[in-house]
């Protein structure tokens, strides 16, 4: 009886897993100097400053989903603020509320977390931003109720739809890992939030997610944002590991 076995998976090289790496280490770095050093960098790294203010407020409104409330809509502003609005009885109570705070200042290392590692596969990654383009495109129509962050949101869902149609491999393998860097750098550029009680949007000044955590649960809300900030330097490690591999 002839016996049939699993054919071996082909796995990254060690050159390959090396330039990944060093693409991820650049597109870091790179971030930082525009961020920090060049007098435009800012401008130029505006949209993602927006893209990740949506992962932010689709973290909140996903779980909030998720915990058995209604996800009514959320709002995308010019300065970059954003505020999710969700409303009815959520699973654990109080719990409940804190982990819909807790979803969005996480999300976007979640979200980054799986980009990087995505990236890995050079054949995945044009569907990768070919599914994401459909999803920004969905969640924009369903639940952005600002004009300025449904333009922003859709032209965006518009260009990851092209390139995953048109851009070759390589392209669609460093918007994956690009996205997936801004996401992660996106908490850490609103770092001052997260260690502050309030924040202020244009709909509005509101707690913070963290103090919002304080609230429900226990703990100053300075030690919650401490405990995010080192979740998220844990993703990216683990990201970083899992391209390596």
């Amino acid at each position: 009886m002839n016996e049939l076995y699993p054919l071996p998976q082909k796995s990254s090289s060690p050159k390959e897993s090396q330039l990944s790496l060093f693409s991820l280490s650049f597109i870091a770095i790179f971030t930082i100097i525009m961020w920090h050093f060049i007098p435009f960098g800012k401008s130029i790294l505006y949209p993602f400053v927006i893209l990740g203010t949506w992962f932010h407020e689709m973290g909140h409104g996903i779980f909030a989903l998720l915990l058995g409330a209604n996800f009514e809509y959320l709002q995308i502003f010019s300065n970059g603020s954003g505020v999710a609005y969700y409303s009815g009885d959520v699973f654990f109570g109080r719990i409940g509320r804190a982990l819909i705070a807790f979803a969005g200042p996480i999300a976007p290392s979640i979200i980054g977390y799986f980009f990087i590692v995505a990236s890995k596969n050079l054949n995945s990654s044009r569907k990768i931003m070919l599914i994401f383009s459909i999803i920004l495109a969905i969640c924009d129509i369903i639940w952005v109720r600002s004009m300025f962050g449904f333009i922003f949101i859709m032209v965006f869902a518009v260009i990851f739809f092209i390139a995953s149609l048109y851009g070759g491999k390589q392209l669609n393998k460093f918007l994956c890992q690009f996205i997936g860097i801004q996401a992660f750098l996106s908490l850490y550029l609103s770092i001052d939030y997260l260690f502050s009680s309030k924040g202020t949007t244009e709909a509005g000044t509101y707690y913070s997610d963290t103090f919002v955590m304080e609230q429900m649960l226990f703990l100053p809300h300075y030690i919650w944002a401490t405990f995010i900030v080192l979740f998220s330097l844990v993703l990216i490690y683990r990201s970083f590991r899992k391209v390596m591999k």
